[in-house]
């Protein structure tokens, strides 16, 4: 061994390795984006179909006539499915995974969940909302003399109802009432 050799293979040893494998799968993932996501949206499809009846990946692959691995493929959501692929997952699963729409037809998402949530949010912040309100009408109420005597006579099971014919009690008409 000379000691070029040796200083240039120690060389490569400290520089990092060139690894361009990363940038080919960007480039595939980017050249196939679109079937990609279809092919990804199949699988959820077809995993949430499988859980809806109960079954494994090996009688999914028993009912369509392919090897487990072959399922597994589609599940992981990267295969370029066929549409004869597709007719066989329909078939196993009983179940419609893709549908093509008429000329006149229109789909119509139901969005239950989200739609749920949001409306849930608003509500919480609305009794939020209340709730502040209502502690800070209590807190000047309460610090009134009136206060104090309403919620003595609300304490007292009396509700103080305006009325037409009552006793005159400070110069404004009242009834009370248990």
């Amino acid at each position: 061994m000379t000691s070029k050799s040796t200083s240039s293979e120690f060389e490569k040893l400290l520089s990092s390795p060139v690894d361009e494998k990363w940038k080919d799968v960007v480039e595939f993932r980017k050249a196939n984006k679109k079937w990609l996501s279809i092919s990804s949206n199949i699988a959820l499809r077809v995993m949430d179909e499988m859980d809806k009846q109960g079954i494994k990946g090996n009688e999914l692959g028993t009912r369509m006539n392919v090897s487990p691995q072959q399922v597994s493929k589609i599940l992981k959501g990267r295969e370029n499915l066929k549409l004869e692929t597709i007719s066989k997952l329909e078939t196993a699963l009983n179940t419609k995974i893709i549908t093509i729409l008429g000329e006149n037809e229109v789909v119509v998402k139901n969005d239950y969940k989200r739609v749920s949530e949001e409306k849930l949010a608003l509500l919480k912040q609305e009794i939020i909302i209340e709730v502040k309100r209502a502690i800070q009408e209590n807190a000047e109420v309460y610090n009134s003399r009136f206060a104090r005597r309403k919620v003595f006579s609300y304490g007292q099971k009396f509700i103080r109802v305006p009325a037409k014919i009552a006793k005159k009690s400070a110069g404004k008409d009242y009834v009370e009432a248990a």
